[in-house]
Order: structure tokens, then C-alpha cells, then sequence
């Protein structure tokens, strides 16, 4: 009996850890201007971006960093940026928050 409940939480555990790890985070691709971030009530990020979404959605801005890119590199002109939204955010009234995996000047 001890074996099959062993049995049944060890599978519950598995089951629950690969449906967790494929949960995916929404893909966003983005066109405007990088923006150095400076003191805001919000405090995540290292850059942000002004522009329009590839939906058409005009005038959102973005929190970003990056792992891969140097966004100081990309600053002041326009670009297209891609990446997966950050969970847990926004908060403090800030934007959402992008991790980039993808720059590109258009």
C-alpha cells in the first residue's frame, strides 16, 4: 500500500513539473526606440522602448533586458525587438517586461 501512494505522489510530481516547465510565456515583436530607464516607480528593467507592436497597437512601451544584447548599443534609433513577456509582471504601475532574444534595426 505504502508503494502505490509512493508510486501515485512521485508520478503527480513528474506530471506536475512537465506541465508546469511547457508553459510558455506570450512571444512579443516590437518596433520603436530604446530608451535608456531612469528613476520610475517601478525599477525593473535596464531599458525601455516607445513604439508600436506588430498587431498595430501604437504608442506602448516596454520594460526590457537582455542576456544576449548590449541594448546601450541600440539606443536612439529605431529597431525591432523580440523576446518572451517576464511572468509576474508588470507591477507598480510600470509596463510590461521583456527578456530580448532578438534586435534588429529594420
Amino acid at each position: 500500500m505504502i508503494v502505490n501512494k509512493s508510486k501515485t505522489l512521485i508520478l503527480s510530481l513528474l506530471f506536475s513539473m512537465i506541465f508546469i516547465s511547457c508553459e510558455k510565456t506570450k512571444y512579443i515583436s516590437f518596433e520603436g526606440v530604446i530608451q535608456e530607464l531612469e528613476v520610475t516607480t517601478w525599477m525593473y528593467g535596464t531599458h525601455i522602448i516607445y513604439g508600436t507592436e506588430a498587431n498595430g497597437a501604437e504608442n506602448v512601451r516596454y520594460a526590457l533586458r537582455s542576456d544576449n544584447y548590449d541594448l546601450s548599443e541600440f539606443m536612439l534609433e529605431p529597431v525591432l525587438v523580440e523576446g518572451y513577456l517576464i511572468k509576474g509582471y508588470p507591477v507598480d504601475g510600470g509596463p510590461e517586461y521583456i527578456n530580448v532574444d532578438a534586435i534588429a534595426i529594420p
